[in-house]
């Protein structure tokens, strides 16, 4: 009878360290387990706070070398232009133009398992630098003393109107998406090395 009580008591102590080892097992996993979710979220946060506060950001920028022309004459009223008062001007201008986005309004959006969706703004004309600008030739009429001389800076004027950055915009329109692409890339997997990146574009 002493014999089976001192097993039962064997028995109770075995059982009870089995259960011990399966809670401190389970415990440390779920420690683990809430440890990596945290780094996880923290590493989401890092990505998506990356682009506050960026400010504009110049994704192409050309060095642009062209002839502008423009031309006016003289206009009588119920006749039309006076024949020989025109007057036509060449302008050779050189300039750096900055084309890119508006950081502060790309949107990073976690989608889990390391992918991110990448909201990119519409493109914007940044600004430009180092403007030069020559009168390259004049064509003028016998007449155009009574035409007012054409001002070059209402030509520079002109080459940087709304409609003629949005030509520039569209025809390097390719360019800032690859540019892009790439920044942002660059940017995401500093913070999270395995990354997946889905963009979209406003059209």
């Amino acid at each position: 009878m002493k014999k089976k009580s001192v097993l039962t008591k064997l028995l109770a102590i075995i059982i009870a360290v089995i259960v011990l080892v399966i809670v401190v097992v389970l415990g440390l996993s779920y420690l683990q387990n809430n440890s990596n979710r945290g780094q996880v979220i923290s590493k989401e946060s890092s990505v998506v706070d990356s682009v506050a506060d960026i400010g504009e950001i110049a994704l192409v920028q050309l060095g642009i070398v062209d002839i502008y022309s423009t031309e006016q004459a003289t206009y009588i009223p119920y006749i039309g232009s006076l024949i020989g008062s025109e007057r036509k001007k060449f302008l050779r201008v050189e300039f750096d133009a900055k084309l890119g986005i508006d950081g502060n309004r790309v949107v990073i959006t976690p989608l889990g398992n390391n992918n991110y969706e990448v909201k990119i703004p519409p493109f914007i004309f940044i600004g430009f630098d180092n403007l030069k600008s020559e009168v390259a030739a004049e064509n003028n009429g016998i007449l155009s003393w009574t035409n007012p001389q054409i001002d070059s800076t209402d030509m520079i004027n002109e080459i940087f109107s709304d409609a003629n950055k949005k030509i520039y915009l569209g025809k390097y329109h390719k360019q800032l998406e690859d540019s892009a692409r790439v920044f942002f890339t660059q940017l995401i997997r500093a913070i999270d090395p395995d990354a997946k990146l889905t963009f979209v574009f406003s059209t």
